[in-house]
């Protein structure tokens, strides 16, 4: 029956499963569709700017991004955005208003996990393509080393980078289901 699109009924809401399914299935997409896009191209940018110039400000910045995902949990994040948007300061209603604001910030910070990794791994593929032969050959004829780079080296970053992001498809989903539930999005969570 499930193949056949027969899903049952909720015993909760008495509704078809399909049917709830479908209606809360957008609210999931935009937070892990829009986080895993967002991050990646902000991911790009970090780091070229991280590889041009080793212990950089932005070479900071991604290990700073990369470090602060591996050791905070999203979930006490998201308590404290919470505590300090919603209640604190009261910029917005996360459990009363729209859900708009909700599903921004949820968005947002899924991004923020998502972009250290990526902009270490950008700026590891954007390294080697500065050791390329192609590359150095351009450099000396006397282009700038930033636009070289960045004309000429993207292509194998941006396939390491995809590479990346398709591998983290499931770690979205997953991830997107305790933002739901911490910021109370009617997600598929």
């Amino acid at each position: 029956n499930f193949v056949k699109g027969d899903w049952g009924k909720s015993m909760e809401t008495k509704r078809d499963i399909k049917d709830e399914f479908i209606s809360k299935l957008p609210y999931s997409l935009i937070i892990g569709m829009g986080g895993i896009i967002s991050s990646a191209i902000i991911a790009f940018f970090l780091g070229y700017l991280a590889a041009l110039k080793d212990n950089g400000i932005f070479d900071k910045i991604t290990r700073f991004l990369a470090l602060f995902s591996l050791t905070i949990p999203n979930f006490i994040l998201s308590v404290i955005i919470i505590y300090f948007v919603g209640v604190k300061f009261r910029m917005t209603n996360f459990f009363t208003g729209n859900g708009a604001s909700s599903v921004f910030i949820a968005t947002a910070v899924m991004s923020l996990y998502l972009v250290g990794n990526f902009s270490r791994i950008a700026k590891s593929h954007f390294r080697e393509q500065m050791n390329e032969t192609y590359i150095k050959f351009a450099i000396s004829r006397g282009f700038k080393k930033e636009t070289v780079l960045l004309k000429y080296g993207y292509k194998p970053v941006l396939y390491g980078l995809l590479s990346v992001v398709i591998s983290n498809f499931a770690w979205v989903l997953g991830g997107s289901s305790v933002l739901e539930f911490a910021f109370g999005i009617p997600g598929i969570s």
